[in-house]
């Protein structure tokens, strides 16, 4: 009898699932020369259970999940065992979430100067809130674009809280985060960072000033004196639990919210000095001012912490 070495499962042999408890091949037997074999004898090996192929060396058998080889005989080739395919469990594919969310938080501002002289400063405080918006990016595994609008108020307290300049905003930012799945809830918990631009534009302000007499700035706006525009980099750190998120913000402003020209003019508006009542006067003021002033630079610092939900 003249044998071969092995009889060969085709590569592009298919296992499908019948039920939980058994797998059912379908494919077929061929010889090392690759030509179909029929009437060979197919065995779930330590079973009874066997089939044999067909005319086109094709066959189905249904193999129970605890065995784990057929083996496959024939008169004229030598019998070959060979492993059954596993049971293929499918994974369900990630839950790609887009969509909008709100988060509530604290925020914890100051500034930072530069050629400002020794002026003692502490920080200022408020509630922050804003509607986020969470892009996923389908090509990039884990990665998104988070876009959010807030309400964020920010200033500074000098001198134990003598003066105090409020300032809030309404801040746009825009966002590239990555997340990071952790092996605990199911894969449900995961951490994330993310980093991207900010812009923000003053809607209201106000100065408090604890010697006041005259009642110079009882209704002045930091604005008044500030620019109201702002902008720079917004970084962050998160952990995500479902629809639920912790995250912390860091606001690194890089425009310069002074402009002495503007706060000289604003100081002179606020001691009731009109650039029309004396022309001459008025500049000489505003130089005076201008020239005390200097290369000054105030930029915002804000550190925020919000608790988030996505709907």
């Amino acid at each position: 009898m003249n044998k071969l070495t092995a009889i060969i499962l085709c590569i592009a042999s298919s296992a499908a699932i019948a039920s939980a408890q058994s797998n059912k091949i379908s494919t077929v037997v061929i010889s090392p020369n690759g030509e179909a074999v029929p009437g060979a004898s197919v065995t779930v090996t330590g079973s009874d259970i066997s089939t044999t192929t067909d005319i086109n060396g094709k066959f189905t058998i249904d193999a129970p999940t605890e065995y784990k080889t057929l083996t496959i005989s024939h008169n004229s080739y030598q019998p070959t065992t060979i492993d059954i395919m596993p049971t293929i469990t499918m994974t369900p594919a990630k839950k790609i979430i887009n969509g909008f969310g709100i988060e509530l938080g604290y925020v914890s501002s100051t500034w930072s100067y530069k050629n400002s002289g020794d002026e003692e400063t502490s920080s200022t405080g408020g509630f922050t809130f804003g509607i986020t918006y969470d892009h996923t990016i389908k090509s990039v595994p884990n990665f998104s674009i988070m876009g959010g609008l807030f309400y964020v108020p920010k200033g500074i307290s000098m001198w134990d809280d003598e003066e105090v300049y409020n300032a809030n905003y309404i801040e746009l930012q825009v966002l590239a985060k990555y997340k990071y799945d952790l092996p605990v809830l199911n894969n449900e918990l995961n951490i994330f960072a993310m980093a991207g631009p900010y812009i923000a534009y003053g809607v209201s302000g106000s100065i408090d000033v604890e010697d006041d007499p005259d009642g110079i700035f009882e209704d002045a706006s930091t604005f008044d004196l500030y620019n109201r525009f702002d902008a720079g980099l917004a970084l962050g750190l998160g952990v995500n639990w479902r629809n639920y998120s912790l995250t912390f913000r860091y606001d690194l402003g890089l425009s310069n919210i002074f402009d002495k020209e503007n706060y000289a003019e604003g100081i002179l508006a606020l001691n009731g000095v009109e650039k029309s009542n004396n022309t001459k006067s008025y500049d000489y003021l505003k130089e005076d001012i201008v020239s005390e002033l200097e290369d000054i630079s105030v930029k915002n610092r804000s550190f925020m912490i919000t608790v988030g939900y996505r709907f």
